[in-house]
């Protein structure tokens, strides 16, 4: 039994792991999730050097020892929903090998400088924490990110405009947090964004323009964001008609805030589009003909602004 190389031991109540589960020595994949593993990582995983996937989600991990530092070939380590304090754990400052890191339900709350300098991370959720102050500068060098998740946190001031930098980010959420402005406008980040498929900035203290400072984007052949959810901040200012380009735009969420102007024409050339949310906001002007086009929208909520005149035919052909 000692060759196996996959171990899914999930959804038990172990409190712990014998010594001699060293001698598993060829796992590749070790999956503990939801069990009653309390305290520091078990040590008999410290000899699983072939490790490449540990999965120790759903416990009450509250220490992440030096030895785990040794598995050099793991790529992949879950420990959300478990019981980390303090900032990130050292013992990942020399992981060359790590990939993704999901510290998600935890109570982390610093980022050391050091960080930075995990440059293998392609995917990082330190979602629901307890962060707090001004975006960590020490993500700064992690241009690799392919994926970073910081909802639920208390990340204050702004979101600082080298985030434009990641240019193969795919994933962005900092939704329920505290922030108040983006450096140089969100124009200023998404304009070389091109692999980027979602952004949540939703249940922020966002003030002012959203969109200023740019008319066009021209950085990017194509767009790839999806899903674009701004929504209960306190953004301001008119809707570019470069949403037009984002010719992938499935999901437009800017519900509860203060956007101003016209519905721009340019959204009708947005054929994906399955859910417009434009309500709570002070848009002008009438319903666009264009909303009948959209032939894939399933959602349309554009109560609560000033929009008058009449509903056009198109929208129930």
């Amino acid at each position: 039994m000692t060759s196996i190389k996959v171990l899914d031991l999930s959804m038990n109540q172990l409190t712990s792991l014998p010594f001699w589960f060293g001698k598993f020595n060829g796992l590749i994949r070790l999956s503990l999730p939801s069990n009653a593993i309390f305290g520091p990582i078990p040590v008999a995983l410290q000899n699983l050097t072939s490790l490449e996937f540990l999965d120790l989600a759903y416990n009450n991990v509250n220490f992440v020892p030096l030895w785990v530092g040794r598995l050099k070939s793991l790529v992949h380590i879950d420990l959300t929903v478990n019981a980390l304090y303090g900032p990130i754990p050292n013992v990942f400052q020399n992981m060359s090998s790590i990939r993704v890191l999901e510290l998600a339900f935890n109570y982390i709350n610093s980022v050391p400088l050091w960080f930075g300098n995990v440059r293998s991370l392609t995917q990082l959720d330190l979602s629901h924490n307890a962060l707090e102050g001004l975006f960590p500068d020490a993500f700064q060098n992690m241009t690799g990110l392919r994926f970073l998740a910081l909802p639920s946190n208390s990340f204050t001031s702004l979101v600082p405009q080298w985030l434009g930098n990641f240019k193969k980010l795919v994933h962005l959420d900092l939704s329920l947090n505290k922030f108040t402005s983006i450096e140089g406008a969100l124009s200023s980040i998404l304009r070389d964004q091109c692999e980027l498929q979602s952004l949540y900035l939703s249940f922020n203290k966002f003030q002012g323009e959203a969109f200023r400072t740019l008319n066009n984007l021209s950085k990017c052949k194509t767009y790839e964001l999806e899903e674009l959810d701004l929504s209960y901040n306190n953004f301001s200012g008119q809707l570019p008609d470069w949403l037009g380009q984002m010719k992938n735009l499935k999901y437009i969420i800017l519900e509860s805030n203060s956007f101003f102007g016209l519905i721009p024409l340019s959204l009708g050339e947005l054929l994906n589009l399955t859910e417009l949310r434009l309500s709570h906001n002070r848009l002008q002007g009438t319903v666009p003909i264009f909303i009948g086009q959209l032939v894939r929208l399933n959602a349309l909520d554009l109560s609560h602004n000033d929009l008058n005149g009449s509903i056009p035919q198109s929208i129930g052909q």
